[in-house]
C-alpha cells in the first residue's frame, strides 16, 4: 500500500524547489515514485494533502511520468 510516492518500507528521494519573487511563491515537489490517484474513500484522517494544497495555492499542477511525479504550486 502506498501512502505517498513509495511503498511502505521503501526509501526514496523527494526534491523541493522554491522561489520567492516579490508577491509570489513558486514551489515544486518531485519524487521518483509512482503517482497514486486520490482514493474515493480515504478515511477520516487521510487523503487531505491535495485538497489542502488546492485551497492554499492559486494554481496547482501535477505532472506524472514513468520517471516520477512533480506537484507544482503557485
Amino acid at each position: 500500500m502506498y501512502l505517498h510516492a513509495y511503498p511502505a518500507g521503501a526509501t526514496g528521494d523527494v526534491e523541493l524547489r522554491a522561489q520567492h519573487p516579490p508577491g509570489t511563491l513558486w514551489v515544486d515537489i518531485s519524487d521518483e515514485g509512482d503517482w497514486q490517484p486520490p482514493r474515493a474513500d480515504c478515511g477520516p484522517w487521510r487523503g487531505r494533502g491535495l485538497v489542502l494544497i488546492n485551497q492554499l495555492a492559486g494554481q496547482t499542477a501535477i505532472a506524472s511520468t514513468a520517471s516520477g511525479t512533480t506537484v507544482s504550486l503557485t
